[in-house]
């Protein structure tokens, strides 16, 4: 039987709006052209961050039954925070499901990616985001494709220049012999918007890296039946930070510490692949007065572009900068334990109510009780409490450290909650529309494509057929996807 091929390509936090901004200025018309346009839907990540997003996205199941919420596992018994893996994940993704139904697949960063996990009939390679070293399964494609470019990733447009090259290669060779599922993410915008955040507003300027984004579009488009583009977030420069856990000391429900506590996102990403950290810490009363005096932007710049650089040429270690004070996590009844958390988390749940209408009660700010956003067994490692910026109005959550003021003024670029879903090619049940469609209905979608079962979880089995044109067949993966974790747990390292 002929199976329909189909290749994705995954941008990191290409935002749904920064669509007609390529287009008006003729960048990646592969991408951002009007017929793009005119099929591109957004699609909505709540939480907007790339460990819980992805899953959902290659899932089909939105975080209470994946396990993931953010960078961070929070242990509500100890209060101690540790990054996740893909062991903590609960149900497969797509080119596991694929494996198990026989189906060849090839994957470029995983998300999670470490540590690998079998899948038969998957050939991977894994070089960004959480992994300490590069691997590949089979062994030598990372020589192949991406020998000699250097690791750790560098947030450079030089570094993602040759990298976005490297995947052009790769994705000329998966054209010529298609896989059935070819999946390819690269964490491009992502990684630039935040080392140099004009390039949000101003894509132009890194037009070259534009131009390598569509034209593995347009070497994707030769070789697949259907191609489709999907982020896992958006992204935008934001008014104000809105300091949660300022609100809840304010009303008696978080207590100062009176040393560090915070774990932080990027020092123990750095750990992982063995790269030394060290903190600097920048005064509360300078950091407001930057932000006030409008030099965020240029001192953020100066910080990444020069002081980070030197610093680590002259020690060998990465300079993280913090400004801020400390939670006491045993002491407080309720808090936002790190940055990214995306919610609050409670001791005695009978607070819920309260803690939800303070909240509510603050302007820029979405509130809803957990249930509300997430369903399955596994909503336990969630918040209690969800909390998203309004990002449309210039409003997201600032650090978990306690800034002394619950807004800071600030230019502050980050994640947005609108990706997007574009069908370049193929996906002919997929025509013109708008609509706001939740991310974890891309793997279904791809799946249905293939003429393939979905899994038996998935959370819009209603709204995947409309997007189908047809019901899917449905099947239960799980069991499956804990014994490979299982063996993976045995082998030490998986594959």
């Amino acid at each position: 039987m002929t199976r329909s091929s189909v290749a994705v390509l995954g941008l990191d936090a290409l935002p749904y709006w920064v669509l007609p901004l390529l287009r008006d200025r003729g960048l990646a018309p592969s991408i951002a052209g009007d017929k793009e346009l005119s099929r591109a839907r957004r699609l909505t990540a709540i939480p907007p961050i790339t460990p819980a997003s992805w899953p959902s996205i290659m899932s089909g199941v939105n975080p209470g039954k994946h396990g993931l919420f953010s960078f961070f596992h929070y242990d509500r018994k100890n209060y101690r925070q540790r990054l996740v893996t893909a062991l903590d994940l609960e149900h497969p993704r797509i080119h596991e499901m694929l494996s198990y139904e026989g189906v060849e697949s090839f994957v470029l960063n995983p998300i999670p990616d470490y540590p690998p996990l079998p899948a038969r009939k998957a050939s991977i390679i894994s070089n960004l985001f959480f992994v300490p070293e590069p691997y590949s399964k089979p062994a030598g494609l990372v020589e192949k494709y991406f020998g000699g470019l250097a690791w750790p990733p560098g947030r450079n447009p030089e570094y993602y220049e040759e990298y976005m090259e490297r995947v052009v290669g790769l994705a000329e060779d998966l054209a010529r012999e298609p896989p059935p599922l070819a999946w390819l993410n690269v964490n491009f915008p992502d990684a630039i918007y935040h080392k140099l955040p004009d390039t949000v507003e101003k894509p132009w300027k890194v037009s070259h890296l534009w131009s390598l984004a569509d034209r593995i579009v347009r070497v994707l488009k030769g070789g697949f039946d259907n191609v489709l583009i999907v982020s896992d977030h958006g992204f935008r420069i934001f008014k104000y930070r809105v300091n949660i856990n300022d609100i809840l000391e304010k009303h008696g429900y978080v207590v100062r510490a009176s040393d560090e506590t915070e774990e932080v996102v990027e020092e123990q990403l750095m750990k992982a692949k063995k790269v030394e950290t060290a903190r600097i810490y920048v005064p509360t009363r300078l950091y407001k007065l930057i932000a006030l005096l409008g030099l965020e932007p240029l001192a953020r710049k100066v910080f990444y572009n020069i002081v980070r650089p030197l610093y680590k040429r002259l020690t060998g270690r990465t300079l993280v900068a913090r400004s801020g004070a400390s939670i006491d996590y045993a002491r407080s009844k309720a808090c936002m334990p790190f940055g990214g958390a995306y919610g609050v988390y409670l001791k005695d749940v009978s607070h819920k109510s309260e803690v939800m209408r303070i909240l509510s009660s603050y302007r820029g700010l979405l509130v809803w009780d957990s249930s509300e956003v997430y369903r399955g067994p596994y909503t336990r490692r969630g918040p209690n409490i969800v909390v998203v910026g309004k990002h449309d109005e210039g409003y997201v959550l600032g650090p978990a450290r306690l800034m002394g003021e619950e807004y800071t003024k600030t230019r502050y670029p980050g994640h947005d909650m609108w990706g997007v879903m574009i069908p370049v090619q193929g996906f002919e049940s997929l025509g013109p529309g708008n609509e706001t469609l939740p991310t974890r209905v891309v793997a279904p979608l791809v799946q249905c494509t293939m003429g393939l079962p979905v899994s038996h979880a998935i959370d819009d089995l209603d709204l995947v057929t409309k997007l189908c044109g047809r019901k899917p067949d449905a099947k239960n993966y799980i069991g499956k996807f804990r014994v490979s974790k299982n063996l993976a747990l045995r082998r030490g390292r998986g594959l």
